[in-house]
């Protein structure tokens, strides 16, 4: 499901007009809708995970160092509504990227903000969900080199219901503009708690690296597929340090990056994490990290005032 919160947890997104199939918020009832997953569902695309984990345990070592430090362009799209409602501050962002590098530190991956595109007004501001037939037109129009560089989209979604969205490196060619994150502007660092410290772009770039939820699969299978994440039984709120839902070995990784913790409480990836990480991206991101030379100055930021404006989607008028 989305990462999202009520109050002070995050409830169960069931929302959403998405592919013709129709789903609504907490208040809406289970037995009628389905959940929305904050990746494709992991049940379609874990397989394939796994599939590219074996192909790339079988090529031969020494061609490339895997622990060598990895520079991911990032180019944040920051989209607003009218008055400029949702338009980050340079200093939240800048904040975001500290928080970004901080957590993946462990993988050896260091993002560099390429570029940050402002889009005043824009008609996708509210209409951003990336699997509705606005959040694909949306993408197609704004992506940046989808296959070499991260594309952040920060809108408005469902919060408290629904904070953000990350695609699994999987779900479609490498080269494609559905790929990228999707985040509500609520979310980055300064927002409301307790999605307040920037820790939903940490978890949403997870999957997009390849990570599953801590919960995936509950006590039963593989789970996430990495070994030293405890098996857990289902989604954490708040901060339950010391939960144990399942007979395995180790309590509930409840700290971790990928549960559904609150920001304060979630501080870490593990070593097995790092290792999916990597190989993932070699495998099917191997693109990323390569340099461009096409991109405007690296932190440059286009503000509503620039040229630019006048090519930006805009609502219509009423």
């Amino acid at each position: 499901m989305a990462r999202n919160h009520s109050s002070s947890a995050r409830a169960l997104l069931v929302g959403a007009l998405v592919l013709g199939q129709f789903c609504r918020s907490a208040s809406a009832s289970p037995d009628v809708l389905r959940s929305v997953d904050d990746t494709g569902s992991p049940e379609w695309f874990a397989p394939g995970l796994s599939e590219a984990l074996e192909r790339r345990g079988a090529l031969p070592s020494g061609e490339s160092d895997p622990n060598a430090p990895l520079d991911v362009d990032l180019v944040l799209h920051s989209l607003s509504g009218p008055a400029l409602e949702g338009d980050l501050l340079e200093q939240t962002i800048q904040r975001q990227m500290e928080v970004l590098n901080a957590a993946f530190g462990i993988a050896g991956i260091r993002f560099r903000l390429a570029e940050v595109r402002r889009y005043p007004d824009s008609a996708y501001f509210d209409a951003c969900f990336p699997t509705t037939e606005q959040g694909v037109q949306m993408k197609t129009e704004l992506a940046v080199d989808p296959a070499r560089v991260v594309n952040v989209y920060a809108c408005r979604l469902l919060l408290p219901y629904v904070a953000g969205y990350g695609s699994l490196p999987n779900e479609f060619p490498e080269d494609d503009a559905r790929h990228g994150v999707v985040l509500d502007y609520g979310a980055f660092p300064g927002g409301a708690p307790p999605l307040d410290l920037g820790h939903t772009l940490v978890h949403e770039m997870g999957h997009y690296f390849g990570l599953l939820h801590t919960f995936q699969g509950g006590c039963d299978g593989e789970g996430d597929f990495v070994a030293d994440t405890p098996a857990e039984a289902e989604p954490a709120y708040g901060c339950q340090v010391g939960r144990n839902t399942c007979p395995q070995a180790g309590v509930d990784p409840v700290t971790n990056f990928m549960d559904y913790s609150d920001d304060a409480c979630t501080d870490h990836f593990t070593a097995g994490q790092r290792s999916r990480m990597r190989s993932l991206l070699a495998e099917l991101r191997p693109s990323l990290g390569q340099v461009r030379t096409d991109m405007r100055p690296p932190g440059h930021s286009t503000r509503p005032h620039d040229d630019l404006r006048s090519r930006l989607p805009r609502r219509p008028a009423l």
